[in-house]
């Protein structure tokens, strides 16, 4: 099983992996002999090997911190062959059609994650983590601008998984950690979602 979480700056993707490594039995960096940058995680959920793309070790993690789209879907596709495989990132949230394409190749086996929150959070969100980094909370129109055209698109994204009839589902910002774990126990541990 694949799961794609998506969402928006400030959403709440990356809480919502490290929340997902503290279910964790184990977790293990992965990092090639050589390499500067960790590739992912291999953890164990419940008896089950679940691979994380991208590093964790700063604020925003994930596959924002993968130097390539190519990169992201090799490792996805390398990570799927061992186990069952979680990934997100800000920029492939609105990249629809290669992650779509993927999907489409076993669409039984991949599932959109959408996280629905609202747009004042997440500005918030993003007001708090420039402030963890010592920075000012006030954010420049353009900024403002951005956040806003990346929100909608989430939207836009929810329409076309429909229309094409790949598997998703919206996790709400209440008590997402809980219901966040109903999905991977259903979709990973065999269970009827």
């Amino acid at each position: 099983m694949i799961i794609n979480i998506r969402g928006t700056s400030g959403s709440g993707k990356t809480t919502l992996m490290r929340h997902f490594f503290e279910l964790c039995d184990s977790v293990t960096e992965i990092k090639p002999e050589g390499a500067k940058k960790i590739k992912g995680y291999e953890c164990v959920y419940k008896g089950e090997t679940v691979f994380v793309v991208g590093s964790y070790s700063n604020a925003c993690g994930g596959c924002d911190t993968v130097s390539t789209q190519d990169e992201i879907c090799q490792l996805i596709e390398d990570f799927s062959f061992d186990g069952h495989v979680l990934f997100e990132g800000l920029f492939i949230s609105h990249i629809y059609g290669r992650y779509a394409e993927m999907a489409k190749k076993d669409p039984e086996n991949f599932l959109f994650v959408m996280l629905e929150t609202s747009f004042e959070i997440c500005m918030e969100h993003i007001r708090e983590r420039r402030r963890a980094a010592g920075k000012s909370d006030v954010l420049a129109d353009s900024v403002f601008k951005n956040a806003r055209r990346t929100y909608d698109s989430t939207y836009r994204i929810r329409d076309k998984l429909s229309n094409d009839n790949l598997n998703w589902v919206e996790l709400p910002l209440e008590d997402r950690f809980n219901k966040f774990e109903d999905i991977v126990d259903n979709q990973l541990l065999d269970e009827e979602f």
